[in-house]
């Protein structure tokens, strides 16, 4: 590629040469400029012209060295030593390669020898020139001075096909700076607008109430904000913006909050139709449960007062309250409808102890108090464990009438036998107590009686005597006994 440069320089010389003359031109420096490696040119200038004279002078060299040397080219091309008739204008044309020239400063020095009579003579210049490339940034595109339209040519990003941006550069070379599109057709372009996909958004255009920047001035509209995330904007009806959980249709809950945004606080429905909503009403599906309601006997806080009546009480976790007829919350296995055991307890809650062959032996109830008549053998330590593990104790006999029952329902039952009772002074001897310790303020002792015989008699028994005096007998004998619950 060649870069024709028109640079044809005037004479500068210091004398007049006698013939044959060369004239050197301006042999200080020759300089070309910036030569570029185009296409379709020469960069030719003309540096010494030399003459004949009769004598015929010859030519003998035309030389060139130097940084670019490679690239200049003389002429005359002509054989050496040469006979000069006419004047001959010495020229160097610069021709820089398309590929391989690196840019920079280039120096090329001249020496044309020639031989004037028996005289020889030398003529010696300089040529500088510097190259520059067409295409310093790579991207395709040349520089003016090479033909191109490249208006950046050390910015790849900068050709005629580049995409303009916003960046105060003319991106397209068209002349213009930041002339980028307006994708959405409202009159900005995309240097401006702060949204060029939504025609709504330009510099200008009025704020809505939907957290964007519509006038493109860098900030949202002071009731815009969405300080609690929400979803939910000032502008859009949200009344308490530092609160997540409170936004327009919001659950409405009972805490003396607007939840929902609607000017009502806690407006909840009423489920149940009591006339009470689910922020009053304990239960607000039971229309019978509501603050103020009669209590009914069902373990629930039917008057939403926060406490259950003590009658609806089950402490016992049997199932059965108090005003159930639970005749004992504290006992899990008293309770209407229970099986009635032999334990001197009102196990069913029927106002009755021990019935329905609940016990082993012969029950009878007499002035409030139940007796159990049990007619197998036993001696009297083992017939007041057997009465304490029914919770019942050996027979206390208070005063005639007691004493009277008792002796008549034994004879009944076995009129042969002796029978114990709790009297005994296995304490002390001479010292009668009931079983529990208590001395007795009625006896009925036979005549006699007691007289501690035999083996020692520490243990009280009746119908020992027809009259129904009382008898010490042996602790040790096997008799029936009689148990009772006071």
């Amino acid at each position: 590629m060649r870069l024709l440069l028109p640079l044809i320089l005037l004479a500068a010389c210091s004398e007049t040469l006698p013939e044959p003359s060369a004239v050197l031109l301006d042999p200080e420096a020759t300089d070309l400029g910036v030569l570029f490696p185009t296409q379709g040119g020469e960069s030719k200038v003309v540096v010494a012209d030399i003459r004949g004279r009769a004598s015929a002078p010859i030519l003998q060299s035309i030389e060139v060295s130097g940084a670019g040397a490679e690239w200049v080219t003389v002429r005359p091309i002509v054989p050496v030593p040469t006979p000069l008739s006419d004047p001959i204008p010495v020229e160097l044309e610069a021709r820089i390669p398309e590929q391989g020239a690196e840019s920079g400063a280039y120096t090329v020095d001249l020496l044309i020898r020639g031989v004037d009579g028996e005289e020889p003579f030398e003529l010696s210049g300089r040529l500088t020139f510097d190259v520059g490339l067409c295409d310093q940034d790579a991207d395709t595109y040349r520089r003016p001075e090479c033909g191109g339209n490249d208006c950046d040519d050390e910015d790849p990003t900068v050709n005629p096909d580049s995409p303009e941006t916003c960046n105060g550069v003319d991106d397209d070379c068209n002349g213009l700076v930041d002339d980028a599109d307006d994708g959405d057709g409202d009159g900005a372009n995309i240097c401006l607008d702060c949204n060029d996909l939504d025609p709504l958004i330009r510099p200008g255009a009025p704020e809505r109430c939907n957290g964007l920047d519509d006038n493109c001035d860098g900030e949202l509209g002071p009731r815009e904000t969405d300080s609690d995330n929400d979803g939910f904007f000032i502008c859009s009806g949200d009344c308490n913006d530092r609160d997540n959980r409170v936004f327009p249709g919001a659950l409405e809950r009972c805490n003396g909050i607007d939840d929902d945004c609607d000017g009502l606080t806690d407006d909840r429905e009423d489920q149940d139709g009591d006339s009470f909503s689910v922020c009053e009403d304990c239960n607000d599906r039971d229309r019978a449960i509501y603050p103020g309601a009669p209590e009914r006997c069902n373990g629930l806080d039917d008057d939403c007062d926060g406490e259950l009546p003590a009658s609806e009480a089950d402490a016992d976790g049997d199932g059965v309250a108090v005003c159930d007829l639970d005749c004992d919350d504290s006992d899990a296995g008293v309770f209407p409808g229970a099986m009635e055991a032999c334990n001197g307890l009102d196990d069913d809650c029927d106002e009755d102890i021990d019935e329905a062959g609940a016990c082993p032996c012969d029950r009878v109830v007499d002035d409030g108090d139940v007796y159990l008549f049990c007619t197998s053998g036993r001696d009297w330590p083992t017939a007041q464990r057997r009465c304490a593990g029914w919770n019942y104790h050996l027979l206390t006999i208070d005063d005639s009438a007691e004493d009277e029952f008792a002796f008549a329902e034994i004879r009944d039952l076995d009129a042969s036998r002796r029978w114990w009772m709790g009297y005994n002074d296995r304490r002390r001897e001479g010292v009668w107590e009931w079983e529990d310790g208590t001395p007795s303020g009625y006896e009925n002792w036979g005549g006699g009686e007691p007289n501690d015989t035999g083996a020692g008699e520490d243990c009280g028994q009746l119908n020992r005597y027809t009259d129904g005096g009382w008898n010490d007998e042996p602790c040790a004998n096997s008799l029936p006994f009689v148990c009772e619950l006071d």
